[in-house]
């Protein structure tokens, strides 16, 4: 059986790795005017300043999303130290390149916990990706109140009329975010409500005991670091605005940051595309502001370097380091 298991896991290194390699490479290949451009522009102090701060982040970034699975799996795992998971969160940016919205990222996390409970570690981090998702929703629809709030209307309206794309984002994340709220409030009466005559099944038992072990303190406490990891990320994405001569002050760079997030989060799209619908967004929504569309695209471009690029390679040599467990 030991020995079957490592088999497989050797297939699982070598098919990630080449995955993700051949994913960063092709993307840089694809970009390469891109970073030509942007590497022989000239550099004034300011811009150069906030480039590296940009980047600088990315470790805090990701720190923070391995506390945030630490907490929200304790009640399976708790034992699982910081090292290990922080190794596991960026093994799961190597697996989740291929999946829409990178859901391979569950897998190639938990193979990284003991077999026992690793099921309830996928039902967990998929609540952590949904306490994620609530906050960028809500951030994002908030933007638009402060646009309006700050003297915006006019170009919020040409946004929503003239863009019939990102109405239709807006209602879905509208829609969205009530459904999720509710699934988030009470993780324990869902477990509850599952009917008991399903109980036959060994996946359902699972689900009902992974959710009976999510109290709401929990849940709070993941929605919490959720909104400091936004704003961490948000910070990255306007220093790099700023580096790439955003025109604006830094209230209404937040806030376009938090429309782009909240166009790119209602879209299930695969890993290797993700860049584009990425890069297609930001342009639309800053345009309209009368941003730059070389600023917009440059900046996402690099965001995209920094957060998922690099930590996929990263994750490519923690999945080297995996052993059968």
């Amino acid at each position: 059986m030991l020995r079957s298991r490592s088999r497989w896991l050797v297939v699982l290194k070598v098919l990630v790795s080449a995955l993700a390699v051949f994913f960063v490479g092709w993307e840089l290949l694809k970009h390469q005017d891109d970073l030509v451009r942007i590497w022989t522009r000239e550099w004034g102090l300011l811009s150069t300043v906030c480039l590296v701060s940009g980047i600088a982040l990315m470790p805090f970034n990701y720190a923070l999303e391995t506390q945030k699975w630490r907490v929200v799996v304790a009640p399976f795992y708790p034992g699982l130290g910081f090292k290990k998971a922080f190794t596991a969160v960026f093994a799961g940016m190597a697996s989740g390149i291929w999946t829409p919205n990178r859901v391979g990222e569950y897998a190639g996390r938990v193979v990284f916990l003991e077999e026992g409970n690793r099921f309830e570690a996928i039902i967990s981090t998929f609540f952590d990706r949904i306490c994620q998702l609530i906050i960028t929703i809500f951030m994002g629809l908030a933007a638009l109140v402060v646009l309006m709030v700050f003297g915006k209307t006019g170009e919020v309206q040409n946004l929503m009329s003239s863009e019939g794309t990102f109405t239709i984002f807006v209602v879905m994340s509208v829609a969205m975010g009530l459904v999720l709220g509710l699934f988030l409030a009470s993780p324990r009466f869902l477990s509850k409500s599952i009917p008991s005559r399903w109980n036959a099944s060994v996946w359902v038992r699972k689900l009902r005991f992974a959710l009976s072990r999510l109290p709401f303190s929990t849940v709070a406490k993941v929605i919490a670091l959720s909104w400091v990891r936004y704003l961490i990320f948000a910070t990255q994405y306007w220093l790099l605005m700023v580096a790439f001569q955003f025109d604006g002050p830094a209230w209404m760079g937040y806030s376009l940051v938090a429309l782009v997030f909240l166009g790119k989060s209602v879209l299930p799209v695969m890993g290797i595309f993700e860049l584009g619908v990425r890069e297609w967004v930001a342009v639309m929504v800053m345009g309209v502001f009368g941003q730059n569309g070389s600023m917009a695209a440059s900046a996402t471009f690099i965001l995209y370097l920094v957060n998922i690029l690099l930590p996929s390679l990263v994750g490519v040599l923690a999945l080297h380091r995996l052993k059968a467990v």
